[in-house]
């Protein structure tokens, strides 16, 4: 990612930014239909490409205010989440019943912990919920574990799962309470004792924006994979290339392998 960055002005991204942004409001003008199973799993991956998009103009926004990149992690963090889990949905045969299904159990717990609340409001809300979200049966399905748990989700594309992960878990770093993340407002020059700052110390850098940018580029991406539109996809192939990444994932050999098991 780095030195591909380093290609890059922030003028760049800021074009690739637009351009994704402004090409993506055209593409849905007119996206090719879908039906049976294939309507299921566009729909999943719309929500999931169109809040990416959003979040991209909102990260160009502030970066161009020279926002520390700091206050960038959380949008950037569920850019990454959000492209990764659309092509995951997009590429894996069973994908999207699988996300549903995680959705269901996690929306089960949900229900449960409401009902033992000691507030009424929440134990009252339980009911309108359980109407709301939950399906009588499980969507049929062999990828439920990977539905549920984002490092074996990436193990099942072809994306180098360790580093993708670990891309992962640097953002979540700085984005859940940490030691990484409290130790930002703390310096100790050598030889001194140690002082609170009351801005972050980390380095300002163009890095954070080039992820949001590509996963963009991932999560719209994986809109295409199902309501295709060739012309569309030349775009992202070619925005692709200016940002020296893939724009497509593929199913790891264990994935195919589970997917087709007799």
């Amino acid at each position: 990612m780095a030195d591909e960055t380093g290609k890059l002005s922030v003028d760049d991204l800021h074009s690739i930014s637009e351009r994704l942004s402004n090409r993506w409001s055209e593409y849905l003008e007119d996206t090719p239909t879908t039906n049976g199973d294939e309507a299921t799993r566009a729909w999943c991956v719309y929500g999931l490409a169109m809040h990416t998009t959003n979040l991209l103009s909102l990260v160009a926004g502030l970066h161009t205010t020279g926002v520390n990149p700091m206050f960038l992690m959380p949008q950037v963090r569920t850019m990454y989440e959000t492209a990764i889990t659309a092509q995951w949905i997009a590429l894996v045969e069973d994908g999207a019943n699988a996300w549903i299904n995680a959705s269901q159990a996690n929306s089960a717990r949900l229900i449960d912990n409401l009902r033992k609340s000691s507030d009424p409001i929440f134990t009252n809300a339980a009911d309108s919920i359980q109407k709301a979200r939950i399906m009588d049966t499980a969507l049929p399905s062999t990828s439920d574990h990977q539905a549920g748990n984002f490092k074996s989700l990436c193990a099942d594309l072809n994306i180098g799962d360790t580093d993708a992960y670990s891309y992962y878990k640097l953002l979540c770093a700085y984005t859940h309470p940490s030691v990484d993340l409290a130790d930002e407002y703390l310096v100790q020059p050598e030889g001194q004792n140690a002082a609170i700052v009351r801005q972050p110390k980390m380095t300002p850098t163009d890095a954070w924006f080039y992820l949001a940018a590509a996963s963009t580029v991932w999560a719209q991406m994986a809109m295409q994979l199902t309501a295709k539109d060739p012309t569309f996809r030349n775009h992202l192939r070619s925005i692709a290339r200016e940002l020296g990444v893939e724009d497509t994932f593929q199913p790891s050999d264990a994935a195919w392998l589970r997917l087709h098991k007799k």
